[in-house]
């Protein structure tokens, strides 16, 4: 199984390739982002259900930037950019505490 960080990471990287995408390029980095965020969702449930040790408050916080990033990607028009920079200070912010 891979750490909570490391998927963190995966997910930081991909919500940033978002944000500097292309017009073009951002029917792929959306659906990336979402999918890297469903992985670290689905491994800190895992995890719980398993009494594995996982950082407090993540799988909490996870689903809200969850929730966030898949809003962005349905606005009336365009993206909603703010959502996808709150989502990646959320998850640095996370990556920053160091629970095991």
């Amino acid at each position: 199984m891979i750490a909570p960080p490391e998927l963190a990471h995966a997910a930081e990287t991909a919500l940033d390739g978002v944000l500097k995408a292309s017009h073009e390029d951002l029917p792929a980095a959306i659906p990336e982002a979402v999918r890297c965020l469903v992985r670290l969702r689905d491994d800190l449930i895992t995890r719980q259900r398993s009494g594995e040790p996982a950082p407090a408050g993540w799988l909490t916080r996870t689903n809200a930037i969850l929730s966030c990033v898949v809003g962005a990607e349905f606005p009336i028009a365009g993206l909603h950019r703010e959502r996808v920079e709150t989502a990646l200070r959320a998850v640095r912010e996370m990556l920053a505490t160091k629970e095991p």
